[in-house]
């Protein structure tokens, strides 16, 4: 991903169906974290994975430093039984304007 862009990240969880579940995906960087929860992305079975689309805003990407950055998915069903993913890693690219842009 870019700093200063609107881009929705794909993650897929394996073998796990996450439709009916409380979902929080983390991002981290630099001692900066981002939780995106069910309301911030749209989330799809598809037997036997489930892909989550997060989408994040301007700031939310200049917030990240050039690099790379951890995230992974946890979530709880309606037991409060809890499981997550391993972290991964995703690289961010720099943008040279450090600002949020609009379209006048």
């Amino acid at each position: 991903m870019k700093q200063g862009t609107t881009p929705t990240i794909l993650l897929t969880v394996k073998d796990r169906d996450l439709t009916d579940k409380s979902v929080y995906v983390s991002f981290r960087h630099n001692g900066k974290q981002i939780t995106k929860t069910n309301d911030d992305m749209n989330i799809t079975y598809t037997d036997p994975d489930t892909v989550l689309a997060v989408m994040l805003t301007q700031q939310e990407t200049l917030s990240f430093l050039p690099g790379t950055i951890s995230v992974d998915v946890r979530w709880v069903d309606e037991n409060g039984n809890a499981e997550g993913t391993n972290i991964a890693m995703l690289s961010v690219s720099e943008a040279i304007l450090k600002k949020v842009i609009t379209y006048d």
